[in-house]
């Protein structure tokens, strides 16, 4: 015994000197982690974090640490470390537990994510932040204790922590985000604290546990699927609540009763449905002195009063609160809004901005000195705001958007305030606003589109000016410019009911004459017309110039004298006078602005009086003096003219907006300028002389019937969007008809595209004639049909034709003429009884594009002759019912391999078809019933597998031989009950079966080969001295074309692929492996298969379809996963046999939704790659598309805040690889509901 314990003693002792001498398990790993931080990675799975400052934020599985993932069993971080960096230990699966210092503050998103071993965890009290998914799927955590000093935790943070039971969050926390604790199935007890006031989406869901909780007094918003799959069978909630979602309680199967301490939330108000349908048997409780309940029942649910014993009494429909640091606010039951404190006022963050539904009144306390941009934005209900005496600046678009504003009243301020850009833009109910004395400036568009704004008074403004377009489209008619205002914007008033300006005389600027007119101090210059001004006016003499827009849109203006003394006539002078007809520039003018005239859609002539010596006028033509420039063409002159052989250069926007259908451009023009021939709708075509040089920016955009342009020399410089014009979408594309022509030898020149737009080559004197065009949108473009007077129907364009109703088309005037129809460009589909009943129609071509030839699209043209589709596409290709039945003059019919699907007696009685080969319809394909009946000319039918659905009576009343693949004859696919259900006299044989010699004794054959298609043919045998032959297969290499193959070790196995036209028949053989690890198939040695797998993440919470596909490192589509369900925010997905030692691409597709093709790399072992698909237009990622997308998108244009990955890619709302200010302008529009970005 004294031995047993010596033994033991000298044991301990060298474990006490091993320890105390710094024994340490091996370091297997190391690196940096932040700019002062390293880590290190021991034998034993410790994982140490060393230095000072923040960790570096990572991507999920992209850690320094990521290989060794599954090693890490602890995580040690020494103090120094101020954060823990995005998804640093995410998915380490074994790591049990995590010591963190004191001097960390905050976990960034996704820090323990997917750690499913993780059990034990102090949060130090130093933390103020746990990031979106922290915790998300830690199933063996059972608690944590958050610190006091946590303020934020975000959305997902503890999803789907199953075997938590109990949490009780930190008094600071003021929003349960969205899905913070979805899925936590054991949670039984959760404590709320006071501050709460809003409830996220699915912020509960799936607790299944959780049969009741308390909802804090201040709680106004709970938000959709809240409290979904809950065990709670009652609910108390308090009168502060103004929001609760119809879906709040979905699958709640235990909830019987709701108790409501307050009104009818606003948000079912007006609402006529139980608006918490699912629940069939709860019974509402409510208090008899609150507003918009009834008895005995209520929207279809039992009700009953009640009165509490006092816990919640008195609670008040009232929300306030701090915010910044600086301000305080309150909003009542009656939707005043109050800010106090003083600086800057934003969009309020987490505060008010999540009530301004509720908003109808904003009251600003003394002390709050600027309204920052966009603060108050597009707040639907707002009707009226004051300012206080300290305000100092209203900034860019501040209040814009904001439909029931009525009244703005600012205060008179200590110093001078500014009212920015767009502040009120687009508020279309504002009537009242007062100015009191300190205003400044008002800036460019300030009041634009205030359309109720009929009056404003400037009386006690001690000093201001008024920027550009500041009043431009509002409601004003008359306007009092006091003596103190200093400076006026060009359009600042352009109110198109604007009667009259009245200048105070003490004014040192400006000044008015009895008709209304605005001038300059000394009425040298006359400024601005009122835009509502009525009748004929002649400017008194003493006037030198016209200011720019001076009488710019004035559409009530008859005729205009100009007087003597003028010089200076400024740009846009009288645009869109529409009612002017004529008018005669006098001697002295020596300058005129460009598009002076322009949209003057009445106007007819322009003279130059004579001894003028800068200006001259011809036949109601404006030119220079000596007409070399010709300046403007009226708007409503004659269609046809022919411009004089002197000129040399036609001006910027001299034929804008006119009515020209055709203009003759002599030799020795050499520049035709800026918007020359912009929106010239009737001109069809122009033949451009020799000597042109230069073409300017949008010469000929939005010319929506030009079929051609014609150049008869060498190509000149080019502008910009020369020959465009724009989609219903916003997008810039070419005219959809143009093409440019060029002769042959001309310098210069690309053929078939030259900067984008198609050309071809003419002789200089024939140009290809004018077509009767009609233009339909559809739902991926524009669509252009044309008719040539060579009788050939042109389809045009790209995307969906419209189904026209009753099969009534636009070209039905037409149908006699059309003899032949092309599809071109990437048009989808040809409608349904498109051209049934075209009798004169002899030629059909489709492009691959077209994916549905719809029913009767060509029914009974019994003269059509030539059917050709368009070959290899993604596109499958639907033909369906009755397309071309009653084509009886058609005789050759070959279907491209893409062929998926023909409908019900789709070629029915098409007699003139004599062969036919159905090899290109695969087995998923579908033959509907009587396809091919009545085809009684058809003799010969080839087939090879079985369609997946194949009709009955598909060959009734045809007598004919019928040839299958001898290995899917009868004893495969085609059985006898199938051959049976053919219908029709048939003579069955197979591709590889000699003739029977008793069907024919003579010796003597001709061989065929026959190329059905690339991919596919036969050589036919036929004998030389009767009718009789029979086919036999062909080898790859004995047709027209060539194949050699080609071994991959990067794909599913080998590839015959054609030496002619490079067509690939994939193979379906397999690699295989010998005992050595050798493909059997190609002889790689290392050629092993993995795993691709992963998750899709989404923000949609019903079931959708996510489209997956992987492709090789070309983009080459080889293995294709369709309809995967998605149930919740994620769906797996998983790519078995994947070849190992390659580089693949994985792209994701859902509907709305935006995603980034990801590059994998593959090696010899499974790879484990997640990826998230954003909701279109959601810029911040919040999965939510509202006004702090917009916020981020205007932040990112104005270059404050760049986007980057998803959310550069979730700003590109129009889906053109960019993103600008047309996707800010369709982002407006879809929160606007005028343009929505999905359906």
């Amino acid at each position: 015994m004294k031995r047993l314990t010596a033994f033991l003693l000298s044991v301990c002792m060298v474990i006490s000197l091993l320890t105390t001498f710094g024994y340490a398990a091996e370091v297997v790993a190391s690196g940096a982690c932040g700019d002062n931080l390293t880590w290190t990675l021991d034998s034993e799975g410790t994982l140490t974090i060393n230095g000072t400052g923040e960790m570096k934020d990572f991507d999920l599985n992209m850690s320094p640490w990521a290989e060794q993932a599954e090693t890490v069993t602890s995580v040690v971080i020494n103090e120094g470390a101020t954060s823990i960096g995005r998804y640093a230990f995410g998915n380490c699966k074994n790591l049990t537990r995590a010591i963190i210092p004191e001097s960390v503050t905050r976990f960034e998103t996704g820090v323990f994510d997917g750690c499913s071993s993780l059990n034990n965890i102090t949060i130090p009290k130093n933390v103020t932040r746990i990031g979106e998914l922290s915790f998300s799927d830690c199933t063996a955590l059972t608690n944590i204790t958050l610190p006091e000093s946590v303020e934020y935790i975000g959305d997902g943070a503890f999803y789907g922590c199953t075997s938590l039971t109990d949490i009780q969050l930190p008094n600071a926390i003021c929003n349960v985000e969205r899905s913070v604790f979805q899925g936590c199935k054991s949670l039984k007890k959760i404590s709320l604290p006071d501050n709460v006031t809003y409830i996220g989406r699915r912020a509960f869901s799936g607790c299944t546990q959780l049969s009741e909780i308390v909802l804090p007094k201040r709680l106004e918003t709970i938000q959709n699927y809240a409290f979904s799959e809950t065990g709670l069978s009652s609910l108390y909630i308090p009168a502060t609540v103004t929001f609760l979602s119809a879906s709040a309680f979905t699958s709640c199967s235990a909830l019987s009763s709701l108790y409501f301490h307050g009104d009818v939330p606003l948000n079912v108000v007006d609402e006529n449905d139980r608006p918490w349908g699912e629940l069939q048997n709860l019974t509402v409780y409510y208090h008899e002195d609150r507003k918009g309940w009834s008895s005995p029942t209520w929207r279809g649910y039992q009700t009953e009063t009640w009165s509490d014993d006092g816990e919640c009494a008195g609670a008040q429909f009232v929300q306030s609160g701090f915010y910044d640091g600086h301000l305080s606010w309150t909003l009542d039951a009656e939707g005043t809004l109050v800010i106090t404190g003083y600086g800057v006022v934003d969009a309020g963050g987490s505060a008010w901005w999540q009530h301004r539904d509720s908003v109808r009144k904003i009251v600003f306390g003394e002390g709050i000195s600027s309204i920052d941009d966009y603060a108050f934005s597009d707040y639907a209900n707002l009707v009226s705001v004051s300012f206080p005496g300290t305000l100092q600046r209203v900034g860019n678009t501040a209040f814009g958007w904001c439909p029931a504003l009525q009244s703005v009243t600012f205060s008179n301020a200590e110093t001078g305030i500014i009212i920015a850009d767009s502040a009120f833009m687009e508020c279309p109910n504002l009537a009242e606003v007062e100015l009191g004395d300190s205003i400044r400036q008002i800036g460019r568009l300030a009041f634009y589109d205030c359309t109720a704004l009929t009056s404003i008074d400037f009386s006690k403004l001690w000093s201001f000016s008024v920027a550009e377009a500041a009043f431009s489209g509002s409601g004003l008619l008359e306007v009092r410019i006091p003596a103190s205002l200093e400076s006026i914007g060009t359009s600042a008033f352009s109110a198109p009911n604007l009667q009259r300006f009245i200048v105070d005389e003490e004014n040192a600027n400006f000044s008015s004459d009895e008709r209304g007119m605005l001038f300059n101090k000394d009425k040298t210059k006359l400024l601005t017309c009122p835009k509502g001004y009525q009748g004929d006016y002649t400017i008194p003499e003493g006037v030198v110039e016209i200011d720019t827009n001076g009488f710019s849109t004035c559409k009530g203006l008859t005729k205009v004298t100009l007087p003597e003394s003028l010089l200076t006539i400024g740009t846009f002078a009288f645009r869109a006078c529409s009612a002017l007809r004529d008018i005669t520039i006098p001697a002295a003018v020596n300058s005129i602005g460009s598009s002076v005239f322009a949209e003057c859609s009445s106007l007819q002539r322009i003279d130059v009086a004579a001894g003028n010596q800068t200006y001259s006028g011809k036949d109601g033509v404006l030119f220079n003096h000596d007409q070399t420039v010709l300046l403007q063409y009226p708007t409503a002159k004659g269609d046809e003219y022919e411009i004089p052989k002197s000129v040399t250069e036609i001006g910027d926007s001299a034929f804008m907006q006119t009515n020209v259908k055709s203009v003759t451009i002599p030799e020795g023009v050499t520049r035709i300028g800026h918007f020359a021939f912009s929106n010239c709708g009737k001109l069809g075509k122009v033949i451009l002389p020799a000597s042109l040089q230069e073409l300017g920016n949008q010469a000929f955009a939005f010319c929506s019937s030009m079929t051609g342009v014609y150049f008869k020399g060498a190509a000149p410089t080019l502008g910009e969007d020369v020959f465009t014009c724009l989609t219903s979408y916003g997008k810039r594309v070419n005219l959809p008809l143009v093409k440019l022509y060029y002769i042959s030898g001309q310098s210069g020149w690309e053929s078939p595209k030259w900067n984008g737009y198609p050309t071809d080559v003419w002789d200089g004197t024939h140009t290809v004639g004018d077509y009767d065009a009609y233009v339909a949108c559809g739902s991926g473009g524009t669509v252009v049909w044309a008719l040539t007077h060579d009788g050939t129907m042109l389809l045009l364009g790209s995307g969906w034709m419209p189904y026209f109703e009753d099969d009534i088309v636009p070209w039905a005037q037409y149908a006699d003429k059309i003899l032949a129809v092309e599809v071109k460009g990437s048009v989808a589909n040809i409608p349904d009884g498109a051209f049934t009943n075209c009798r004169n129609l002899e030629r059909v071509t489709l492009s691959n594009s077209i994916g549905s030839v719809g029913e009767r699209a060509f029914k009974n043209c019994e003269k059509l002759e030539t059917l050709t589709f368009g070959g290899s596409s993604e596109e499958i290709l639907q033909i369906d019912a009755e397309a071309f039945m009653g084509c009886t003059a058609l005789e050759k019919l070959e279907f491209p391999n893409r062929t998926g699907y023909i409908g019900e007696r789709a070629f029915y009685g098409c007699s003139g078809i004599q062969t036919l080969s159905l090899t290109s319809v695969s087995s998923v394909g579908e033959i509907r019933n009587e396809a091919f009946a009545q085809c009684t000319g058809l003799k010969e039918v080839t087939l090879s597998e079985l369609p997946s659905v194949f009709g009955t009576n598909v060959f009734a009343g045809v007598v004919a031989r019928v040839y299958v693949p001898d290995e899917l004859g009868a004893a495969k696919t085609w059985t006898e009950a199938v051959r049976q259900s053919c219908g029709g006299d048939l003579t069955w044989m197979d591709y590889y079966t000699l003739p029977d010699v008793s069907q024919c004794s003579h010796p003597a054959y001709t061989e065929t080969v026959v190329q059905v298609s690339c991919g596919d043919g036969y050589v036919l045998h036929s004998c030389t001295a009767c009718s009789f032959s029979y086919r036999t297969d062909f080898e790859a290499g004995t047709g027209n074309h060539t194949y050699t193959t080609h071994y991959h070790r990067d794909s599913f196995g080998h590839r015959s692929i054609c030496d002619v036209c490079g067509y690939v028949a994939k193979k379906t053989q397999m690699h295989t492996f010998d005992a050595t690890n050798t493909c059997t198939v190609c002889g790689y040695g290392e050629c092993t298969m993995c795993t691709i797998s992963g998750t899709v993440e989404s923000f949609l919470d019903e079931n959708e379809l996510v489209y997956i596909r992987l492709l090789d490192a070309n983009g080459e589509e080889w293995l294709k996963l369709d309809e995967l369900a998605v149930t919740g925010n994620n769906a797996a997905y998983c790519f078995e046999n994947v070849p190992a030692n390659g580089v693949y691409i994985l792209q994701f597709y859902k509907k709305n939704h935006r995603s980034i093709a990801c590059t994998v790399a593959v090696d010899e072992s499974d790879v484990q790659f997640n990826i998230k698909i954003c909701l279109n237009g959601d810029v911040n990622g919040d999965g939510e598309v509202n006004m702090l997308d917009m916020i981020g998108l205007y932040n990112h244009l104005n270059e404050t805040e760049p986007l980057e990955g998803y959310a550069y890619a979730c700003a590109d709302v129009t889906h053109d690889s960019k993103v600008d200010m047309l996707d800010l302008i369709r982002l407006y529009n879809h929160i606007n509901e005028t343009e929505p970005l999905w359906d």
